[in-house]
């Protein structure tokens, strides 16, 4: 089985078990205001998640099921499969073993923590999303990150991802160790 049919396979097992336990309405925390803010578009609290609120309203109006707190817990549930697939992904690119990524994934998705923010209106499966985007990216550019695409692929996804959610700058000091340690030897 290849690799990207695995990933495939992650992503729909893991959205098929999400889909039976998610929320069809507003849950606890802010996944009200989140939903709100999607189908407004307006300003949810400081500081704003001005993407999850985009990315809403487009999924809202695109795939008018239900009422918009069940389209945000939907679109929540959508990005924390794909982070899950593409975890896979970026484990095997960062030259981790088949069965270290299978274990990285399971381990993810078995999480409470994680599988109840999957479920509900909330920022956490993008921000995790974007940390994983960040990942493929050092893999595809290895050793040339500071080529012209590379920077440009570099910039794109913290531009966006903080567009998300401010902490994404505590993963970014293990980044800039990547970025060292994977640099080009001197010639």
């Amino acid at each position: 089985m290849t690799d990207r049919r695995v990933a495939w396979g992650i992503f729909f097992v893991f959205f098929a078990a999400g889909l039976r336990c998610m929320s069809p309405a507003v849950n606890t925390g802010d996944s009200g205001e989140f939903a709100t803010a999607a189908a407004t578009l307006s300003i949810a609290h400081p500081p704003a998640y001005p993407l999850y609120a985009l990315l809403g309203k487009t999924a809202g109006t695109l795939f008018p099921l239900g009422n918009w707190a069940y389209r945000c817990n939907l679109l929540s549930l959508l990005l924390a499969a794909a982070s899950l697939s593409l975890l896979w992904l970026a484990c095997l690119a960062m030259g981790m073993r088949r069965c270290g990524a299978a274990a990285s994934c399971l381990f993810l998705a078995a999480a409470p923590v994680f599988f109840y923010h999957s479920l509900v209106a909330e920022v956490f499966s993008l921000h995790l999303l974007s940390a994983v985007l960040g990942l493929l990216i050092l893999a595809a550019f290895s050793g040339r990150l500071w080529s012209p695409a590379g920077a440009a692929a570099l910039g794109l996804w913290l531009g966006l991802g903080l567009g998300n959610h401010h902490t994404l700058l505590l993963v970014f000091p293990a980044f800039l160790y990547e970025i060292w340690r994977r640099r080009p030897a001197a010639a």
